[in-house]
């Protein structure tokens, strides 16, 4: 078993703070704006100095030219790669032993040409994770929510922190993360509330007995596998939100990413779990739309779009969506 998502000439002026014109890339208004709070002086001294490295780092890149997506000051620029690992990557990868889960049969002979499940009524709001390395719940509601919506016309937000309660996974530390399956079973046999009755605190408490949940229990039936290949995911995401896991730790531009299509080196080692709710085509380039659990400040209001065609990020490797009565 393996741990992924528990818990990724004017530059330098800006950081030597001779030229601070750019408001997003001045550390006091980045405080001011994600209400950061750091324990003592050492602390957020040491915030700064990763900031600058940062936005340094943010400004090279952006300086290529040549890339398909822009980086920009996100939640997240005050962290080291392994701090932002550490807090908001949690997941757990193990072959599922169901022997009557499925694979994913492609449906259509010929695949719509883009797909968005927001023009539908099928995706929540984004959701905020912060700090806890619950990505896995998050994604597997997100994909219950979808095909609800979907089957009864009903769009609401899920308790994801029933999961985690539930299930017995903490935020950081041993025992942290879940997979990719195990949010579907527990909505299986035991329903779930909302999201409103039984809201996210970013830390694990004891289970709550709540009789009268939102899902109920055996509305969920299972879950299917989809085949590692693009067409069988286009497939599956024409037909409801797909659950997936990816590479975020060395995603290079994901930790802070503004917009566009990241399509440059990324690894296939899975660390993170998120919601596929679409795929289209921007200037050319072929893409999958995905929903994160990093507020709406993060990306795209909270999306990304990560190139199609190749399994960037390792988005193929394992997805699988819930099955529904």
């Amino acid at each position: 078993m393996r741990t992924i998502c528990g818990l990724a000439a004017c530059a330098l002026m800006v950081l030597h703070g001779c030229d601070k014109t750019d408001k997003t890339q001045d550390f006091d208004s980045f405080v001011k704006k994600y209400n950061k709070v750091y324990p003592d002086e050492a602390a957020k001294t040491e915030a700064e100095r990763t900031f600058n490295l940062n936005v340094e780092e943010i400004n090279a890149e952006n300086s290529k030219g040549t890339n398909t997506f822009t980086l920009g000051v996100t939640e997240f620029t005050d962290m080291s790669t392994e701090k932002f690992t550490s807090t908001y990557l949690g997941l757990v990868l193990e072959t599922p032993v169901e022997a009557t889960a499925t694979n994913h049969t492609i449906s259509r002979a010929t695949p719509l040409s883009e797909v968005d499940w927001r023009d539908h009524n099928a995706v929540t709001e984004v959701k905020n994770q912060n700090p806890c390395g619950t990505c896995w719940s998050f994604a597997q509601a997100g994909a219950i929510e979808g095909i609800r919506a979907i089957k009864e016309n009903k769009l609401v937000s899920l308790s994801n922190q029933e999961m985690q309660d539930c299930l017995g996974h903490p935020c950081s530390g041993s025992g942290a993360g879940g997979n990719m399956i195990e949010g579907i079973n527990y909505a299986k046999q035991n329903g779930l509330a909302s999201y409103a009755a039984y809201p996210f605190i970013a830390a694990t408490q004891s289970c709550k007995t709540m009789t009268n949940k939102e899902l109920a229990a055996g509305k969920i039936t299972g879950y299917v596998n989809v085949n590692p290949r693009m067409e069988d995911l286009m497939d599956a995401l024409a037909q409801q939100p797909v659950a997936v896991a990816l590479n975020a730790q060395y995603a290079g531009p994901i930790q802070n990413y503004r917009s566009g299509i990241i399509s440059s080196y990324c690894s296939t080692q899975l660390d993170h779990a998120v919601l596929a709710v679409g795929y289209g085509t921007d200037s050319g380039m072929d893409y999958w739309l995905v929903k994160n659990s990093w507020g709406t400040y993060w990306g795209e209001s909270g999306y990304f779009r990560l190139v199609r065609g190749q399994n960037e990020c390792g988005v193929l490797s394992w997805a699988v969506y819930p099955t529904m009565n």
